[in-house]
Protein backbone atom coordinates (compact mmCIF):
# COMPACT_ATOMS: atom_id res chain seq x y z
CA UNK A 1 0.00 0.00 0.00
CA UNK A 2 1.13 3.35 -0.85
CA UNK A 3 0.46 6.54 1.05
CA UNK A 4 -0.50 9.20 -1.54
CA UNK A 5 -0.48 13.19 -0.57
CA UNK A 6 -1.96 15.65 -2.28
CA UNK A 7 -2.04 19.42 -2.75
CA UNK A 8 -5.11 20.72 -4.07
CA UNK A 9 -5.68 24.82 -4.91
CA UNK A 10 -9.38 25.54 -5.48
CA UNK A 11 -11.69 28.39 -5.20
CA UNK A 12 -14.72 27.59 -2.98
CA UNK A 13 -18.57 28.93 -3.08
CA UNK A 14 -21.71 28.24 -0.61
CA UNK A 15 -21.88 24.74 0.45
CA UNK A 16 -18.37 23.94 0.31
CA UNK A 17 -17.21 21.28 2.68
CA UNK A 18 -13.60 20.28 2.82
CA UNK A 19 -14.78 16.66 4.08
CA UNK A 20 -16.72 15.76 1.06
CA UNK A 21 -13.29 17.00 -1.18
CA UNK A 22 -11.58 14.70 1.62
CA UNK A 23 -13.46 11.55 0.23
CA UNK A 24 -14.01 12.53 -3.14
CA UNK A 25 -9.99 12.03 -2.93
CA UNK A 26 -10.32 8.34 -1.76
CA UNK A 27 -13.27 7.18 -3.62
CA UNK A 28 -10.74 8.90 -6.90
CA UNK A 29 -8.28 6.51 -5.52
CA UNK A 30 -10.85 3.53 -5.46
CA UNK A 31 -10.87 3.39 -8.99
CA UNK A 32 -7.57 2.09 -9.76
CA UNK A 33 -6.39 -1.36 -9.33
CA UNK A 34 -3.25 -2.38 -8.19
CA UNK A 35 -0.17 -2.07 -10.60
CA UNK A 36 -1.97 0.82 -12.46
CA UNK A 37 -0.69 4.49 -13.31
CA UNK A 38 -2.82 7.35 -11.37
CA UNK A 39 -4.00 9.75 -13.27
CA UNK A 40 -4.03 13.08 -11.80
CA UNK A 41 -6.82 14.65 -14.75
CA UNK A 42 -9.32 12.32 -13.64
CA UNK A 43 -9.39 13.96 -10.24
CA UNK A 44 -10.93 16.90 -11.19
CA UNK A 45 -14.34 15.41 -11.85
CA UNK A 46 -14.53 13.74 -8.84
CA UNK A 47 -14.20 17.39 -7.15
CA UNK A 48 -15.99 19.88 -9.66
CA UNK A 49 -19.48 17.35 -8.94
CA UNK A 50 -19.10 18.53 -5.51
CA UNK A 51 -21.17 21.47 -4.27
CA UNK A 52 -18.86 24.44 -3.10
CA UNK A 53 -16.26 23.74 -5.48
CA UNK A 54 -16.28 26.75 -7.85
CA UNK A 55 -12.85 26.60 -9.82
CA UNK A 56 -9.93 24.13 -9.30
CA UNK A 57 -6.21 25.83 -10.52
CA UNK A 58 -4.00 23.04 -9.41
CA UNK A 59 -3.73 19.40 -8.02
CA UNK A 60 -0.65 18.24 -7.04
CA UNK A 61 0.41 14.43 -5.48
CA UNK A 62 3.67 13.04 -4.31
CA UNK A 63 4.43 9.71 -3.14
CA UNK A 64 6.95 10.81 -0.13
CA UNK A 65 5.06 13.83 0.95
CA UNK A 66 7.92 16.25 0.30
CA UNK A 67 8.27 16.60 -3.49
CA UNK A 68 4.68 17.07 -5.34
CA UNK A 69 4.02 17.41 -8.57
CA UNK A 70 0.95 17.78 -11.47
CA UNK A 71 2.60 14.21 -12.76
CA UNK A 72 0.68 11.16 -13.22
CA UNK A 73 1.60 8.70 -10.34
CA UNK A 74 2.73 4.75 -11.77
CA UNK A 75 2.25 2.18 -9.43
CA UNK A 76 4.50 -0.68 -9.62
CA UNK A 77 2.81 -4.14 -10.21
CA UNK A 78 2.12 -5.05 -6.47
CA UNK A 79 1.41 -1.41 -5.15
CA UNK A 80 -1.98 -0.03 -4.49
CA UNK A 81 -2.71 3.95 -3.55
CA UNK A 82 -4.40 4.94 -0.48
CA UNK A 83 -4.67 8.85 1.41
CA UNK A 84 -6.07 9.81 4.44
CA UNK A 85 -7.56 13.40 5.65
CA UNK A 86 -4.17 14.46 7.12
CA UNK A 87 -2.09 13.95 3.50
CA UNK A 88 -4.59 15.83 2.12
CA UNK A 89 -3.71 19.83 1.73
CA UNK A 90 -6.75 22.01 0.57
CA UNK A 91 -5.53 25.55 -0.40
CA UNK A 92 -9.01 27.61 -0.62
CA UNK A 93 -8.05 30.69 -2.96
CA UNK A 94 -9.28 33.88 -1.98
Amino acid sequence: MVKLSFKINLSQSEGYDEGAVNEAVSEFLDEFDMGQTIILNKLYSYLYGLDGVAEISNIQASLDGTNFSTNNISLERYQTAATTDDLIEVIVDE
